[in-house]
């Protein structure tokens, strides 16, 4: 009988030995799928500099950093480098929005002249719902953004709206322009304070995330950015927006902050399960032309449910609640053709196949 039992347990030990080398085994081999994708995106698409983080079931089982945080002086991109989001601030900004709803202190259905005062009267009617769903048809500051605000807002004020509230999405700098006043008027606090108190670790990460909107700042382990709009080759690109701008696209952050931030939410710490349920609900829009939900995009790929944003065109980060994966993908640069949704999907096939689109 013993030995039976010393037969038995040796066998429960080799088929734990096997299992643990197996998963070891396909861990490594998509890791170097991810790697080698990632190094044809960066060939095929002129990208400087990658910081690329995959967590599933809470786990980082994915890390890596990839090419240059500057060309000009050969350094590399490291645990350390700092990126600026554009506007994939937008869904932490969003974030703070519901968490000031989950204190009592603001409402969806609340217009957003009960805390803006001296809007133009055709502004009035338009209500939080429809910034956050960039539904409110207001026109779009950022056709005055190299402007001083009290002069870009002039002239928006002085535009006529786009459509009706509520209608249908636009894409509209204003909505985030208003929103980051309603939150400073009901919080007390700038933007930056709010967010960084209560999403990150408050004054200690300072050096890991904080808002600029200007590229040409000089800030320690910063990217520098490059891209290829301006004359058809990759050069220095700079954005500059007023700070104005803050909550559409202001945010810089380190991966490991990034990181930081996907455990808490994914694990309903910054807002809890129904607040997260109402933000990821589609808006009724009246005149349907794109389906949105409260500040995130929605997207469905071979059943697998998933929601995110993207900004500049190089930064992008989607959440698949069901399968408990996130992505988080930072990018300083582009010289050519790129499509961040579409990587970012691909790089969640690589770990999961049966999320392909059809």
């Amino acid at each position: 009988m013993q030995q039976l039992i010393k037969l038995f347990a040796s066998a429960a030990i080799m088929l734990s030995f096997t299992i643990c080398t197996a998963q070891k085994s396909t861990k490594s081999i998509v890791n170097t799928q991810i790697d080698q994708y990632i190094a044809q995106v960066q060939e095929r698409s002129g990208i400087p500099g990658i910081s690329l983080a995959v967590i599933k079931n809470g786990k980082i089982i994915h890390r890596n950093n990839y090419g240059k945080a500057n060309i000009e002086h050969n350094i590399a991109v490291s645990d350390k480098s700092i990126f600026r989001l554009y506007s994939l601030t937008k869904p932490i900004i969003v974030t703070g929005v519901f968490q000031l709803i989950e204190q009592g202190k603001l409402s969806l259905e609340d217009s957003v002249s009960t805390y803006i005062h001296n809007l133009p009267s055709s502004w009035n009617a338009v209500q939080i719902k429809n910034l956050l769903t960039q539904s409110s048809g207001l026109p779009d500051i950022v056709a005055y953004e190299k402007l001083e605000e009290s002069v870009a807002k002039e002239k928006v004020f002085a535009d006529s709206l786009h459509f009706k509230k509520g209608e249908k999405f636009e894409y509209n700098q204003t909505n985030f322009w208003l929103l980051q006043k309603v939150i400073e008027i009901v919080s007390k606090q700038d933007i930056e304070t709010f967010i960084t108190v209560n999403q990150f670790e408050g004054k200690e990460s300072k050096k890991s995330v904080f808002f600029s909107t200007d590229s040409r700042d000089i800030i320690l382990n910063r990217v520098t950015p490059y891209f290829y709009y301006a004359t058809g080759k990759m050069q220095l690109d700079l954005p500059n927006n007023g700070s104005y701008l803050n909550s559409c696209n202001g945010i810089n952050i380190t991966m490991d902050a990034f990181i930081t931030w996907d455990k808490k939410f994914s694990s309903n710490k910054l807002i809890n399960d129904t607040s997260k349920k109402k933000m990821w609900e589609a808006f009724p829009y009246t005149k349907p032309d794109t389906k949105f939900t409260f500040g995130w995009d929605e997207q469905i790929i071979n059943g697998h449910l998933s929601y995110g944003f993207s900004g500049g065109r190089i930064t992008a980060y989607r959440n698949f609640p069901k399968d408990n994966l996130s992505i988080i993908f930072l990018a300083n640069g582009l010289g050519g053709d790129f499509n961040v949704d579409n990587i970012v999907n691909q790089i969640a096939y690589l770990v999961d196949n049966d999320i392909f689109r059809n």
